[in-house]
């Protein structure tokens, strides 16, 4: 899943990229063959599915470590000397 972020996240920054070096061209205009105008749509598109698997991640990691800590054996911190 870490990874899937990853990837999504590079994804978006390609996009951007694309967006931001990519000249304006109508939609009026002819578009030549293999070249395609990245559209705002698309960048958010992609940060939305980006943000969204990320946001069910933390909240795996966040459940799985509120169930660890509570189901841990309760341990005293400080340890009491018991008389002989």
């Amino acid at each position: 899943m870490g990874a899937t972020i990853l990837g999504m996240q590079a994804t978006v920054g390609l996009l951007v990229a694309k967006a931001l070096t990519s000249s304006v061209i109508s939609y009026y205009q002819g578009i030549s063959p293999g070249k395609s105008p990245v559209l705002a749509l698309d960048i958010f598109l992609v940060q939305a599915s980006a943000n969204t698997i990320l946001s069910h991640f933390l909240g795996l990691v966040f459940s799985l470590e509120l169930l660890r800590s509570v189901t841990l054996p309760h341990v005293e911190a400080i340890p009491v000397a018991k008389p002989a």
